[in-house]
């Protein structure tokens, strides 16, 4: 995710620098400012989805860890569960 942020923001520097340039060369224009907005909201839309992606892989490996952690804690308890009922249930100790 990180990478592919950073990648998507090379292409917007990239597509800014060309359009400086014809802005340097040609003069302001219609198609230019249209060239500068699509530019601009196709790596808005790009990064909004990256970070929306980052968002969701970021709570689906929370919810993984809170399930491991809940899982471990509910094998200690039946565990512990065993124990008390092998005491109580065994004549030798």
């Amino acid at each position: 995710m990180i990478v592919a942020r950073y990648c998507a923001r090379a292409i917007w520097q990239d597509d800014l620098s060309h359009i400086r340039q014809r802005w340097q060369s040609e003069g302001i224009s219609f198609g230019l400012l249209r060239q500068l907005l699509g530019a601009f909201f196709r790596f808005r839309l790009l990064d909004d989805r990256l970070r929306m992606a980052e968002f969701w892989a970021d709570g689906k490996g929370k919810m993984v860890l809170w399930m491991k952690g809940s899982k471990a804690k509910v094998n200690l308890l039946e565990q512990k569960m065993e124990e008390d009922v092998m005491g109580v249930l065994d004549p030798l100790d």
